[in-house]
């Protein structure tokens, strides 16, 4: 379940129910309802959109950046899984290109990377911006660290 400024779901297990029972569709409040929780609801407020920009940096040869390590989204879009997954594919085609872990594929498949949560990064960050409170995309010039754009 989730939620974003202000429509999240409540952290107890009453109001996390009342929250699943107030869906549009009955289906996830049908579910849990008759089960028996393994722990304490715990709620995860973090919405912020980040992206580092690995493939503008010095990396060391045999090392890339994947998953939300490179691109982290705002879970409310759904977005995460299919970049994660369309990295890994990316990732996947530029050791077959280049034969292996040879010299240039971290480069090559870092730059795929990249590309293949570009889509999902303008969605998100465009659509939080609607939201009260939100900070712009700004750029943090590159240094010794990563380059990143966060929005919140």
């Amino acid at each position: 379940m989730t939620g974003t400024r202000g429509g999240e779901p409540p952290a107890d297990e009453e109001g996390f129910l009342r929250f699943a029972e107030s869906q549009r569709h009955p289906i996830i409040a049908e579910m849990i309802s008759g089960l028996t929780p393994l722990g304490e609801v715990k709620p995860y407020r973090g919405t912020a959109n980040r992206r580092r920009f690995y493939d503008k940096l010095p990396v060391p040869e045999g090392f890339v950046v994947i998953g939300d390590a490179a691109t982290a989204l705002n879970p409310v879009y759904a977005h995460g899984m299919s970049v994660a997954a369309l990295g890994a594919v990316a990732l996947r085609r530029a050791l077959e290109a280049n034969g292996g872990l040879k010299p240039g594929t971290s480069r090559n498949a870092q730059t795929a990377i990249a590309r293949a949560g570009d889509f999902a990064w303008s969605t998100a960050s465009e659509q939080d911006r609607g939201f009260p409170g939100t900070k712009a995309n700004r750029e943090i010039k590159i240094s010794k660290g990563s380059r990143s754009s966060p929005t919140a």
